[in-house]
């Protein structure tokens, strides 16, 4: 299968991120590339949380997009879009996922795909975008501390060969950034939503250490999350200012 960018792999690396964003800062990057690596040593998730992921057995990469496609207060898109490739490439292997906001994927209540996106704006647009992926592939057994992680073969009972695995993924991925790039959002949202998590069903969150219940009833534009709590209170609410209990 053709891949769809130039792929710099590395045995070994601290963050496939910090070296994609170390090789733009150095004007090293010049086209869309991709960034693999067979060992990730502190591999980022979110909020600085750390992603696990054995040796040689998981996808864990960054792909560099140069990103002026998107106007700055519609970064968001590029969140929704990725979430929904990851969600087209899993399908390919009938598994069903969902997006737990804002771009976690889970399999059931179960962790099995995680996205760091980095963006850097310029005279309100986007110049350029570092979107690492860590999709767990081949590990079977997760550190003790990490209670929902779950893998393709864990779910299917088999061993993926982790290029064929990436060139599938790559390939989901480059047909939502040509929808992007085309500046046609009209399906964009509805696609989200219909994938989300829990949306539409009543749940029980926390946020600031208050517990309530709440329907998830929509994402905004700019990524936020609103709940219709129980006491008929509309509340939004950004990236860790709220949690599933």
């Amino acid at each position: 299968m053709k891949q769809p960018w130039p792929i710099i792999s590395l045995n070994s690396v601290s963050s496939t991120n910090n070296y994609a964003s170390q090789l733009l800062s150095e004007n090293k990057i010049v086209e869309e590339t991709v960034i693999t690596a067979y060992k990730q040593e502190h591999g980022r998730g979110q909020q600085d949380n750390i992603w696990e992921s054995g040796t040689g057995k998981n996808l864990t990469f960054s792909l560099v997009l140069f990103t002026n496609f998107i106007e700055a207060k519609n970064q968001f898109v590029l969140s929704q879009a990725i979430s929904l490739a990851i969600i087209d490439f899993l399908r390919l292997y009938k598994i069903n996922a969902k997006i737990k906001w804002p771009n976690d994927i889970y399999v059931n209540e179960n962790k099995i795909a995680g996205i760091l996106i980095e963006n850097s704006v310029m005279d309100n647009t986007l110049l350029h975008s570092v979107i690492g992926i860590g999709l767990n592939v081949n590990q079977g057994h997760f550190a003790k501390n990490i209670s929902n992680a779950i893998s393709m073969k864990t779910l299917l009972s088999k061993e993926f060969v982790l290029q064929e695995v990436l060139d599938n993924l790559l390939n989901c991925i480059k047909n939502w950034v040509d929808y992007l790039k085309a500046n046609n959002y009209s399906d964009l949202k509805k696609e989200y939503l219909d994938n989300l998590y829990r949306f539409g069903e009543k749940n029980m969150f926390s946020s600031k250490a208050v517990d309530f219940s709440g329907t998830i009833t929509d994402v905004e534009e700019t990524g936020e999350l609103v709940i219709l709590a129980g006491d008929g209170r509309k509340l939004k609410f950004m990236f860790k200012e709220v949690q599933f209990i």
